[in-house]
């Protein structure tokens, strides 16, 4: 899956006020977001639609996998060779349990997360389904015990802004 590459358009202040409010309450109606900034609802809905549509933002709900039955959180970086890297992605993508996938730059250039009921099917993923994919040739698994810290909004809009 490739992400929406935003276009090139600059954000204007009412654009970033927009999405410093969706960041802290996703689930805000326009209506209050139209009060809150002083505009009307209808410029509010305008442009989170322009937005999305430009690939500035993606409104989206995240699963807590513990709460579908997952136990196992696992990184998993692959070796590859023999194949270009994007055949393998998507040979990658097909199996069930690969939640996150990244092209990175280093030895082994697939990093992924993978998401298990246990530490058997987190196994049977890894040396049955991964492992015999053609092209891959090294698979190292780290079983991630904790996650200290997540943040999905990783590009700021500026150190200065606060919301309303």
């Amino acid at each position: 899956m490739n992400l929406p590459t935003p276009a090139s358009r600059t954000l204007d202040d009412m654009d970033c006020r927009i999405i410093v409010l969706l960041r802290a309450e996703p689930r805000m109606p326009n209506t209050e977001i139209a009060a809150k900034l002083g505009i009307a609802e209808p410029t509010v809905a305008s442009r989170i639609r322009s937005l999305e549509t430009d690939g500035v933002i993606r409104i989206s709900a995240q699963r807590d996998f513990r709460a579908a039955g997952y136990e196992i959180l696992a990184s998993v970086d692959l070796g590859v060779r023999g194949r270009p890297v994007a055949d393998i992605s998507k040979d990658v993508a097909a199996v069930d349990g690969v939640a996150v996938i990244t092209v990175v730059m280093g030895e082994r250039p697939l990093m992924l997360l993978v998401i298990a009921r246990s530490l058997q099917e987190l196994h049977d993923i890894v040396a049955k389904q991964l492992a015999s994919i053609e092209g891959v040739v090294s698979v190292e698994t780290m079983v991630i015990s904790d996650v200290v810290k997540y943040q999905s909004e990783f590009a700021a809009l500026s150190p200065l802004l606060k919301a309303p």
